[in-house]
């Protein structure tokens, strides 16, 4: 089926790809990054929009509320399933290490902007502030399998107040 919706011989997609499952892996890296990607643009474009650092803190609390919501639950799964995929396949663990540096360099360069602004503070390692942002996303997946959810308002509000007495108080 691939083959034919390619419309390629056997041939020239094994010398692009090692075998099927590579192809495979390669398609769940591209989603996995398009949706990153989807976040890091977001937060580019309200950094570059926003002259004041309340204005950033306000716009924060937006992309709060589309980043931690319920209809990104499949992507915060789909996220957490690659990651635990790589643990038992090297070949894809290699892959996504290497696009998760790149995703971390994406990230790394807006935290670079928000410090150029004055807005983040000179005591954080910016590789420590790269894995936080993207790990509380994935410490949504926690009340997401819970059985009493908490209120999504009360953990945007959080991560609100850690981004501004934290990451932005000097």
């Amino acid at each position: 089926m691939v083959l034919a919706e390619a419309n390629v011989a056997r041939g020239t997609l094994y010398l692009h790809f090692e075998d099927f499952s590579d192809l495979m892996e390669t398609v769940l890296l591209e989603m996995f990054s398009t949706s990153v990607e989807e976040n890091i643009n977001s937060f580019r474009r309200l950094v570059e929009a926003s002259s004041t650092k309340h204005a950033f803190l306000t716009g924060v609390n937006g992309l709060l509320k589309e980043s931690q919501g319920p209809d990104r639950r499949g992507f915060r799964f789909g996220r957490l399933r690659l990651l635990a995929y790589s643990e038992q396949n090297p070949r894809f663990a290699r892959l996504l290490s290497k696009e998760q540096a790149r995703l971390n360099r994406a990230f790394e360069e807006i935290f670079v902007r928000m410090r150029e602004k004055g807005w983040l503070s000179k005591t954080l390692e910016l590789a420590s502030v790269v894995i936080f942002v993207q790990a509380f996303t994935l410490g949504q997946i926690v009340d997401d399998v819970a059985e009493e959810k908490m209120s999504s308002e009360g953990w945007n509000h959080l991560i609100g107040k850690v981004v501004e007495k934290v990451l932005l108080d000097h």
